[in-house]
């Protein structure tokens, strides 16, 4: 299919309609290549969607199918008023011998002065040749044409896509962190005050001094999952978004379920059937707190590794700008990680942490203490936000959990040198030196990041 549009001589109208016909193939043609550059070009602008490919395709074969039936016309009314042209105006017929020496016969037999004057041999025609190497010209020029139509269709799409439908990877962990911080507010207020009322044991326990009930999930916090699902599946891709998509849907179950609780006792529907369905909604409960903090674990895995790599761009910048206390609480977050990592490169976990050979694991723990000793030199005059006061509370707490693993593993005993139990309320009640290390960490990342947006 013939993208160019053609110059009909002695026609204005069908180079009017040929012009436009091939504009109209050559937006079709941005728009397939687009899509089929979406398919095999990976950068975090061109990103489209099922429905964006849809609408583009759809635009694409109406613009292809209208250009075509334009460039039809034109070549019907080239034809004719092509025709009349040579018949009437001989001085057109003599040009067009020129550029069309082949064609000669032709215009002979249309106009009788032309074919007299060419009998006399009035009028020089141009060698073929000549002619073949000009249109040997116009296919290299062609062909130049399309190249560059194929290097400016990406910008082009990326243009043309929906703002909301393009993201950077910066973008998107900002977008994971509002949910890491969305889910952690959620089991203050509403999973940590029914636990402190009804236990997280099997068996319910009735308040005797009145049930104050649990704050509920209003609209704007389904939609945000909505919002959030959208970017996780857009690419560029990452390793977070897979246990991210899987998260928010099991959020989406909790929320519906905490809205369900909330119905139960703040609506005092339980009055209504003298507590008859407690057990039961109780139950329904705890298995999902405990599938849904499973859900956020695994998710905190990919998101914290994701958060260093992120963060840890400023950290040259934090360093050549003098700028120390931020220098050192980002380098604490990015000591953490490397121990954290140790700990799952080795396999290392609170089930074999007394048998585990830990001689690596002090050296990262050397680094991570000096760390904290300049951190705690320019952090002294350092108040602030709340954010920043949980922060430095769990710092605290990361570094007296990692020191605290050497004296595990020396005494031989889980519950050595024990010195905080972690707050999420669905924590296990065991002793867990090495859970607690990657409690912590999520909780510096989480703090961080609120403190610094």
């Amino acid at each position: 299919m013939r993208i160019r549009y053609k110059i009909y001589k002695g026609s204005v109208r069908a180079n009017v309609l040929s012009v436009l016909g091939a504009m109209l193939k050559a937006v079709g043609a941005v728009f397939i290549i687009g899509i089929l550059g979406s398919f095999f070009i990976e950068t975090s602008s061109n990103n489209l969607k099922v429905s964006d490919i849809i609408l583009f395709g759809v635009i694409s074969l109406f613009c292809f199918g209208f250009g075509m039936l334009l460039a039809k016309k034109a070549d019907k009314f080239g034809i004719i008023d092509f025709d009349k042209k040579i018949r009437e105006d001989l001085k057109f017929a003599i040009e067009m011998g020129n550029e069309n020496p082949e064609s000669i016969d032709l215009y002979m037999e249309l106009n009788s002065q032309y074919k007299e004057q060419i009998q006399l041999g009035l009028i020089h025609t141009n060698d073929p040749n000549d002619l073949k190497k000009k249109k040997d010209n116009a296919k290299k020029k062609y062909v130049i044409f399309l190249i560059l139509l194929f290097a400016i269709t990406i910008p082009i799409m990326a243009l043309c896509s929906n703002g909301e439908n393009t993201v950077t990877k910066e973008e998107k962990y900002q977008e994971y962190v509002k949910l890491n911080n969305n889910i952690l507010w959620r089991f203050d207020a509403s999973v940590t005050p029914y636990v402190e009322q009804f236990g997280n044991g099997d068996e319910i326990i009735i308040p005797s001094n009145g049930i104050s009930g649990i704050t509920p999930v209003i609209d704007s916090f389904f939609n945000e999952l909505d919002i959030l699902k959208d970017e996780a599946i857009q690419k560029p891709k990452t390793d977070t978004d897979e246990s991210a998509i899987t998260l928010i849907d099991e959020t989406r179950n909790m929320y519906n379920i905490i809205n369900e609780v909330y119905a139960y006792y703040n609506e005092e529907e339980y009055k209504n059937d003298n507590l008859s369905r407690a057990q039961e909604i109780h139950d329904t409960y705890m298995n999902e707190i405990e599938m849904w903090y499973y859900r956020y674990m695994q998710f905190s895995e990919k998101l914290n590794p994701m958060a260093i790599e992120i963060m840890g761009k400023n950290l040259d910048t934090y360093k050549k700008n003098g700028q120390d206390f931020e220098y050192y609480t980002l380098k604490l977050l990015i000591d953490g990680e490397a121990i954290i990592n140790y700990m799952s490169d080795n396999k290392i976990d609170d089930t074999n942490i007394l048998s585990s050979d830990i001689t690596k694991y002090k050296t990262l723990l050397d680094t991570l203490n000096k760390t904290y000793e300049q951190y705690k030199v320019y952090s002294k005059d350092k108040n602030g936000s709340i954010h920043l006061e949980a922060l430095q509370k769990n710092l605290s707490c990361f570094i007296e959990s990692a020191n605290r693993i050497v004296e595990v593993v020396e005494k031989q005993d889980l519950s050595a040198g024990i010195v905080y139990t972690p707050g999420i309320v669905y924590a296990e009640s065991e002793p867990s030196p090495v859970e607690d290390l990657s409690y912590y960490l999520d909780r510096m990342i989480s703090e961080y990041n609120s403190s610094i947006n």
